[in-house]
């Protein structure tokens, strides 16, 4: 059964659950469920749903059932939770300085949300400019530069030639090197880069910018085409996606400011001597397997890096690394707040990275000591900052709950064979396979022939002479195309066989086999009935 149905049998399956017209009227406006003395809120229900991906969420003529399924599973989330609590389950070490860390976040969200949203104002002139972007998707090659000097070169070079192309594979590793081919749309996290994009003019070529992520770079125009959100959506809903956008951004540079404001008369330093060594050891470890930290041109330094790096830290964890006058900063505390950044690098070069990760640092202390002015504030004690905790461990305790519950579950191979044999077009097209086999009794026999085959004497006569499976056996050991679901742990086996690969001995029900692949080939009939169905 699947984590999702797990859930909505819970819920479905206790009464405990109320619905609002029956509540008191103290409850929030917005109630929609009560479990065991908690509310679900429509805001909670609402925020989760839009963040929520899943299979046809798009679908307008299922997103009644899709909503009533998610607020089961909220419910039965709330469910698992209680009896994790129960259990202790959720004190350990690990979720009790994930809670530390979220409750900071909280803290930093709610304090932003007092002094940044009511200075939030969004035109009718910045929605429509915003609509003219949205409704474009471009295609671009991302150039990095070693220099702005280098890149307007290169910029003023295109703009003067006849053929763009064929400028740009000239100076193609002497000017820039391509860096990497992605998709700009309207409401990236790399403002810098979208501006660039939809700013290219008729030559197809930016100017030189600093990308949030690739750093120095410019963009070659490859191609332009409807976003289909853009074409999917109505007007209305267009003008709503839009808005939705241009808030976050002026959110973003409203609160930037207010955070500027805030930090200017704090004063905060570094142990350099610390910084070399967390800068060495986070370099040690992208370099240590860098194509695995390699993804669309950048090196990723995980949340389960950090982990690794505290670790690998241990003698230096509790030592102070941030002197502030509001208290220091250990070495543990702050790697710990670095899982809740992007780490990315452009390039693996040791100056690039202390660079970057100092750029990293510096966000978690600045984001410490505004979390800082907002526990001044007694803002940890606020409703939405205990309601938003209280719903992030619910969360917390009842995936801890379920994976307890689902460690507990073993699976045999035969138990695994049975149902494959039984459901194999669960797993694709139906497999037809044909074979030559030689079937006998004897272990010792079929090892003896096995060693025959490998020194050159041929199958089919061996078949012939000594398998028991007769009417396979006098057309020597041929058995014809047959499915991988008929006979047994036979077809299981030649289900994993390459064609003239031979396998065996192994032994089945009829005794033991051994048999060459010969050739195995696809039932597109039950690639279109599937089709058919869906």
């Amino acid at each position: 059964m699947s984590f999702r149905a797990l859930l909505l049998c819970v819920a479905m399956g206790v009464p405990s659950i109320v619905l609002p017209q029956l509540l008191s009227k103290e409850l929030p406006a917005d109630t929609i469920a009560i479990v065991g003395g908690q509310v679900i809120r429509a805001s909670d229900f609402l925020e989760r749903y839009e963040l929520m991906p899943w299979l046809h969420k798009d679908r307008k003529a299922l997103a009644e059932q899709n909503k009533q399924e998610f607020l089961y599973s909220l419910i039965a989330e709330k469910l698992l939770s209680f009896e994790a609590s129960s259990q202790n389950v959720g004190q350990d070490t690990t979720s009790q300085m994930m809670k530390y860390g979220m409750e900071r976040v909280f803290v930093r969200d709610e304090l932003y949300k007092r002094e940044v949203f009511p200075k939030i104002n969004i035109s009718s002139r910045n929605i429509q400019n915003g609509i003219e972007k949205y409704a474009w998707e471009l295609e671009v090659a991302v150039l990095r530069i070693l220099s702005k000097e280098e890149g307007e070169l290169l910029y003023k070079k295109v703009l003067s030639s006849r053929n763009a192309d064929s400028t740009l594979a000239f100076f193609n590793d002497s000017l820039f090197v391509p860096l990497d081919t992605i998709t700009v749309d309207f409401g990236g996290n790399d403002l810098p880069l979208e501006r660039a994009a939809y700013a290219i003019g008729e030559k197809r070529i930016s100017h030189p910018f600093q990308s949030d992520e690739y750093g120095l770079v410019m963009l070659r125009l490859l191609k332009k085409y409807t976003n289909p959100k853009y074409a999917n959506r109505s007007r209305p809903d267009q003008s709503t996606a839009v808005e939705k956008i241009l808030r976050g951004r002026q959110e973003d540079s409203l609160a930037g400011h207010f955070a500027s404001t805030l930090l200017r008369p704090q004063r905060a330093e570094a142990d350099p001597a610390i910084f070399k060594i967390i800068a060495d050891s986070v370099y040690a470890i992208l370099v240590q397997d860098s194509m695995g930290h390699k993804s669309k041109g950048l090196y990723v330094f995980s949340s389960t890096d950090i982990f690794r790096l505290i670790d690998k830290l241990q003698p230096y964890n509790n030592s102070t690394f941030i002197t502030a006058k509001s208290g220091a900063m250990t070495v543990r505390e702050v790697l710990e707040m670095l899982q809740y950044n992007r780490v990315v690098f452009p390039s693996l070069k040791e100056g690039t990275v202390q660079a970057i990760l100092n750029n990293n640092i510096k966000t978690v202390v600045q984001n410490e000591l505004i979390a800082r002015d907002g526990f001044s504030k007694n803002i940890q004690q606020s409703e939405q900052v205990r309601h938003d905790i209280g719903v992030w461990m619910d969360n917390r305790r009842s995936r801890l709950l379920m994976q307890q519950i689902t460690d507990t579950v073993q699976v045999s191979d035969r138990e695994i064979l049975d149902y494959y044999r039984r459901n194999a077009e669960l797993f694709g097209a139906k497999v037809d396979v044909n074979i030559r086999e030689i079937l006998v009794d004897s272990v010792k026999l079929a090892q003896d022939l096995r060693k025959r085959i490998g020194k050159g004497e041929d199958m089919a006569n061996l078949a012939r002479k000594y398998s028991k499976r007769k009417e396979w056996a006098a057309r020597g050991g041929e058995s014809g195309f047959f499915s991988i679901t008929e006979h047994g742990d036979l077809g299981f086996y030649a289900s994993s066989a390459d064609t003239g690969e031979i396998t065996g001995p192994r032994r089945i029900k009829e005794g033991i086999t051994i048999f060459r692949m010969l050739e195995k080939r696809q039932n597109l009939d039950s690639l279109k009935q599937d089709f058919k169905q869906v």
